[in-house]
Protein backbone atom coordinates (compact mmCIF):
# COMPACT_ATOMS: atom_id res chain seq x y z
CA UNK A 1 0.00 0.00 0.00
CA UNK A 2 1.05 3.54 -0.57
CA UNK A 3 1.55 5.90 2.35
CA UNK A 4 -1.69 7.75 1.59
CA UNK A 5 -3.48 4.47 2.39
CA UNK A 6 -1.50 3.59 5.51
CA UNK A 7 1.34 1.77 3.75
CA UNK A 8 5.05 2.50 3.71
CA UNK A 9 5.68 3.52 0.08
CA UNK A 10 5.42 7.23 -0.72
CA UNK A 11 4.26 7.40 -4.35
CA UNK A 12 5.33 11.06 -4.49
CA UNK A 13 8.92 9.69 -4.59
CA UNK A 14 8.36 8.33 -8.12
CA UNK A 15 10.55 10.42 -10.43
CA UNK A 16 11.21 10.45 -14.17
CA UNK A 17 14.74 9.06 -13.67
CA UNK A 18 13.62 6.22 -11.38
CA UNK A 19 12.47 2.64 -11.84
CA UNK A 20 10.96 -0.26 -9.94
CA UNK A 21 13.13 -3.35 -9.50
CA UNK A 22 11.66 -6.80 -8.78
CA UNK A 23 13.89 -9.76 -7.90
CA UNK A 24 12.35 -13.22 -8.06
CA UNK A 25 12.83 -16.94 -8.73
CA UNK A 26 10.67 -19.42 -10.59
CA UNK A 27 9.98 -19.07 -14.29
CA UNK A 28 11.95 -16.34 -16.03
CA UNK A 29 9.90 -13.50 -17.55
CA UNK A 30 6.72 -14.66 -15.79
CA UNK A 31 6.63 -11.96 -13.12
CA UNK A 32 3.78 -9.46 -13.34
CA UNK A 33 4.00 -5.89 -12.00
CA UNK A 34 0.74 -4.02 -11.44
CA UNK A 35 -0.08 -0.48 -10.33
CA UNK A 36 -3.55 -0.31 -8.78
CA UNK A 37 -5.77 2.72 -8.19
CA UNK A 38 -9.13 3.31 -6.60
CA UNK A 39 -8.45 7.07 -6.62
CA UNK A 40 -8.92 7.89 -10.29
CA UNK A 41 -5.94 6.23 -12.00
CA UNK A 42 -5.98 3.04 -14.05
CA UNK A 43 -7.70 0.47 -11.81
CA UNK A 44 -5.34 -2.39 -12.71
CA UNK A 45 -2.36 -1.27 -14.81
CA UNK A 46 -0.02 -4.09 -15.88
CA UNK A 47 3.41 -2.58 -16.53
CA UNK A 48 5.75 -4.02 -19.18
CA UNK A 49 9.36 -4.53 -18.07
CA UNK A 50 12.01 -2.24 -19.53
CA UNK A 51 14.80 -4.70 -18.71
CA UNK A 52 15.09 -8.30 -17.49
CA UNK A 53 18.03 -10.49 -16.52
CA UNK A 54 19.73 -12.39 -13.71
CA UNK A 55 21.46 -11.16 -10.56
CA UNK A 56 22.33 -12.70 -7.19
CA UNK A 57 21.25 -16.13 -8.43
CA UNK A 58 17.72 -14.85 -9.16
CA UNK A 59 15.87 -13.26 -12.03
CA UNK A 60 15.05 -9.57 -12.06
CA UNK A 61 12.81 -7.19 -13.95
CA UNK A 62 13.04 -3.40 -14.10
CA UNK A 63 10.04 -1.17 -14.79
CA UNK A 64 10.94 2.30 -16.04
CA UNK A 65 9.11 5.51 -15.21
CA UNK A 66 7.91 5.78 -18.82
CA UNK A 67 6.52 2.23 -18.81
CA UNK A 68 4.76 2.88 -15.50
CA UNK A 69 3.35 6.20 -16.71
CA UNK A 70 2.17 4.65 -19.99
CA UNK A 71 0.40 1.74 -18.26
CA UNK A 72 -1.05 3.88 -15.44
CA UNK A 73 -2.26 6.59 -17.81
CA UNK A 74 -0.94 9.52 -15.76
CA UNK A 75 2.17 10.80 -14.01
CA UNK A 76 0.11 11.67 -10.91
CA UNK A 77 1.36 8.67 -8.95
CA UNK A 78 1.26 10.53 -5.63
CA UNK A 79 -2.40 11.40 -6.01
CA UNK A 80 -3.72 8.29 -7.74
CA UNK A 81 -1.51 5.27 -6.98
CA UNK A 82 -2.98 3.22 -4.13
CA UNK A 83 -1.27 -0.18 -4.25
CA UNK A 84 1.59 -2.01 -5.99
CA UNK A 85 1.48 -5.73 -6.81
CA UNK A 86 4.19 -8.14 -7.96
CA UNK A 87 3.41 -11.79 -8.60
CA UNK A 88 3.22 -14.57 -11.15
CA UNK A 89 1.76 -13.86 -14.57
CA UNK A 90 1.71 -17.62 -15.24
CA UNK A 91 3.16 -20.46 -13.23
CA UNK A 92 4.84 -19.88 -9.90
CA UNK A 93 7.32 -17.21 -8.83
CA UNK A 94 8.79 -16.28 -5.47
CA UNK A 95 9.26 -12.54 -5.00
CA UNK A 96 12.39 -11.64 -3.01
CA UNK A 97 12.25 -7.87 -3.26
CA UNK A 98 10.37 -4.98 -4.79
CA UNK A 99 12.40 -1.77 -4.68
CA UNK A 100 12.08 1.71 -6.08
CA UNK A 101 15.40 3.18 -7.22
CA UNK A 102 16.37 6.65 -8.39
Amino acid sequence: MTSKNGGSFNAYDIQSNGYFYVEYSGTQNQVEFVLQSWSGGAEWAKVSPSETGTANGHYYAKYSYNNCKSAFGTSDFGGKLDQIHAGAANGTVTIYSVCYCW
